[in-house]
């Protein structure tokens, strides 16, 4: 079986779900070891490619870039939290980001991506924003600070299909997008058009205070935008709105 699906908590299958209706969550999976990535026709193939928790290298990155790159790429759901990948590695899979148009769920949470790594990710999409699928994003607990909010910002305006970013907890191992960030993201949700399928934000975790969260609270649209903690969590009978 290739195409499978690995989900780690209720709450991220109950987002995902309603992001991607017809894919099959909670599907349990067996792990993907680096060794698919020595199989180049296989990794390819595959729809779902698992490497949580795997020290892929640099090396990794250029063959799974490769592999997005691939006309015969069928990936839609890249698990890479925990790889310890940092800037550098996003670098070299930013070729892969702008040229995929299969992918549609990146899961990069617990890496040391700082906010360079994202201002490069970010570019790749958005560079490929026409052809890109990309649905959910995960960049939790990584080294993202206060300049990656106009990164953010940029993404959400410009990327029309992602609709879910987790961005918590950034402040763990850096300092998180603070005030500053918070409103030069507030500046780029004031952008998103009415087309735009971007609904929700988790921003918890990222030292923004009264002031900025009143920034954002200004610029999103509350029949459209859930942004935790400003507004509540989406439980699992609640769709987004």
């Amino acid at each position: 079986q290739k195409s499978v699906c690995w989900c780690r908590t209720m709450h991220f299958c109950f987002v995902a779900s309603s992001v991607l209706p017809r894919r099959r969550m909670c599907v349990k999976s067996q792990s993907v070891s680096c060794s698919i990535l020595n199989d180049f026709g296989e990794l390819c193939e595959r729809e779902v490619v698992y490497l949580s928790s795997q020290r892929i290298g640099l090396e990794g990155t250029k063959t799974l870039a490769r592999a997005l790159q691939s006309k015969n790429c069928q990936i839609q759901s890249l698990h890479l939290d925990s790889c310890g990948i940092d800037s550098s590695g996003i670098q070299e899979l930013a070729s892969g980001f702008a040229s995929s148009n299969t992918l549609q769920e990146l899961l990069l949470f617990d890496n040391d991506i700082d906010s360079d790594g994202f201002l490069t990710l970010s570019e790749a999409f958005t560079t490929n924003s026409e052809s890109s699928n990309l649905r959910i994003l995960n960049l939790a607990r990584n080294r993202i600070g206060e300049q990656g909010g106009e990164s953010l910002g940029k993404l959400v305006a410009l990327h029309q299909k992602i609709s879910v970013i987790y961005f918590m907890h950034n402040n763990l191992k850096g300092g998180g997008i603070g005030d500053f960030g918070a409103q030069a993201f507030a500046s780029g949700l004031k952008k998103v058009n009415q087309n735009s399928a971007f609904w929700f934000c988790i921003l918890a975790g990222n030292n923004i205070s009264d002031n900025g969260y009143t920034a954002l609270r200004e610029a999103r649209i509350p029949s459209r935008h859930v942004i935790y903690p400003i507004d509540p969590y989406p439980g699992r009978h609640r769709s987004k709105p």
